[in-house]
């Protein structure tokens, strides 16, 4: 009797919270994100034996790595100054020989400690940078990474890079690999691509300038000197760029004259659906300068989800001085975000991204790849799970962004002479552009094109006036104001209050 009367209660209990949970998910219309999330978890439960096994039972390719006991002591001499400073510095960071073994060939290089943060160096899998020595190239390589996958938020970096490639944008080589350091093994490592001429050839461009800003505006670090110096055709798309950036941050050019905007648009689309800001901060911004296009291009990298909570898009970042450690309250970001050409750009590439079929598109095309990936993953880290309803969620809030329920707010007055004003002002992220105002169906001509300036958080609120015609039984007149996000295709239209009398 007892054990039944507890299974019915059972039973009642899971009713209950089953129908509450199916009443709050259609009341806040988060259908879709619920059954992605509850899919995920319970996968994971039924594919932690499977992955494990995956894990176990992957192949990924092995690279050894050679040091004398000399060389490696000094490598690790700088480790232990960098754990007591909390930080790597240049100024302990020798560059060591090293033998690169790698699909039954051996390779000559350097190789030194690589990042600047603990989490590179902080347990026994420490991250390297390696130079392979002489013409050979490994993998089709010259420089390349070898870090931990915990750095660059494990198969997350690799999503990126797969975004980047399908909005033709460049992108970095990465992958999965099993290192050895003198014969011990360390497990699976992230190798990435640096910055050489080898993205040229990976990406089909033709030779240009890999370069980042540094600590001030026109303190530029350009990769790769010595072969630029060495070319005269080189050196002179090196003294393009120094041109063509010069006049940007001089404001003789504007941005769209110097950047490929579309490009730039695409770049901080894909950020905001993956939030990943942390590239965003101005040491970590890596550009290429096309000489063919003469334009800048970005290159992604870090995409580290140290954000992943932020409810703000870029757009909004860039105007948020309170935003702690905001990567976007910097010179550069400022600049590009007030540039027209862009933001239509940009929105434009947010409405492309923010589809769910972009999103179920993309990883039906990366499916297998990625699997294979996660597999090598799980032979280090069998817990791990790459939640795919984090991105759509994203994309959730990137469509509330771009169609909000109200973008604008206006309202009439009467002044004491009689004059009719109409007042109003952008609720949007974006900028709107006034197209027509109606009143009772008549057209009243605007004299200018009116822009209204986007809605920012903590900003002083501003109205634009339009001084309305005076006719007769104006106190009952319908005024309809059409309008349309700046870089959106669709019109739309808002009734505007009747007047108040001042």
């Amino acid at each position: 009797m007892k054990k039944r009367y507890l299974k019915i209660c059972i039973i009642l209990i899971s009713s209950i919270i089953i129908f509450l949970t199916g009443y709050y998910v259609n009341k806040y219309k988060i259908a879709s994100i619920a059954k992605s999330t509850l899919k995920e978890l319970i996968n994971k439960n039924i594919d932690l034996p499977k992955d494990f096994a995956n894990g176990v039972f992957s192949n990924p390719e092995k690279i050894n790595l050679e040091f004398t006991e000399k060389n490696y002591g000094m490598l690790m001499n700088d480790r232990a100054i960098a754990l007591n400073r909390g930080m790597l510095f240049s100024d302990h960071n020798v560059e060591v020989p090293v033998k690169i073994y790698y699909n039954n060939k051996k390779f000559k290089g350097k190789a030194s400690l690589k990042g600047d943060w603990p989490d590179h160096f902080a347990d026994s899998k420490i991250s390297f940078r390696i130079n392979i020595k002489g013409d050979e190239k490994m993998m089709g390589l010259d420089e390349f990474a070898l870090q931990q996958p915990l750095t660059r938020s494990f198969i997350l970096e690799w999503i990126c890079h797969k975004l980047e490639e399908k909005e033709n944008l460049i992108h970095l080589r990465t992958k999965y690999v099993q290192v050895t350091v003198n014969d011990k093994n360390k497990g699976i490592y992230q190798l990435e691509e640096y910055f050489d001429d080898t993205i040229f050839e990976n990406n089909h461009l033709p030779e240009g300038v890999i370069f980042k800003i540094k600590d001030t505006e026109h303190d530029l670090k350009i990769f790769s000197e010595k072969q630029i110096y060495s070319s005269l055709k080189r050196k002179n798309h090196l003294s393009s760029l120094y041109e063509k950036y010069d006049a940007f941050i001089e404001d003789k050019l504007t941005i769209d004259e110097v950047f490929d905007i579309e490009k730039i648009a695409k770049w901080y689309a894909i950020t905001d659906l993956v939030k990943g800001y942390h590239q965003l901060y101005n040491n970590n911004l890596h550009f290429y300068f096309n000489p063919d296009k003469q334009k800048i291009e970005p290159i992604g990298r870090e995409w580290n989800d140290y954000f992943k909570e932020n409810k703000e898009i870029s757009i909004e970042m860039v105007n948020d001085s309170c935003m702690p450690n905001n990567p976007l309250n910097s010179w550069f970001h400022k600049k590009i975000f007030t540039n027209e050409v862009f933001i239509q750009e940009y929105y434009n590439a947010l409405s492309k991204l923010s589809s769910h079929h972009y999103l179920d598109e993309f990883f039906e095309e990366i499916s297998a790849e990625m699997q294979q990936n996660l597999n090598i993953l799980y032979k280090d880290y069998p817990l791990y799970t790459f939640k795919k309803y984090d991105l759509y969620r994203n994309q959730e809030a990137i469509l509330k962004k771009l169609n909000p329920e109200r973008p604008i707010k206006a309202f009439q007055t009467i002044a004491k002479d009689g004059t009719r004003q109409l007042h109003i002002r952008s609720l949007s992220i974006f900028p709107l552009m006034l197209k027509s105002i109606e009143c009772n169906d008549e057209d009243i001509k605007i004299q200018e094109e009116i822009i209204l300036q986007p809605n920012r958080k903590n900003s002083k609120i501003e109205y634009k006036i339009i001084i309305l015609p005076q006719k007769a039984n104006m106190e009952e007149a319908n005024i309809n104001i059409t309008y349309v996000l700046l870089g959106a295709e669709q019109f739309s239209k808002f009734n505007v209050l009747p007047p108040v009398i001042e």
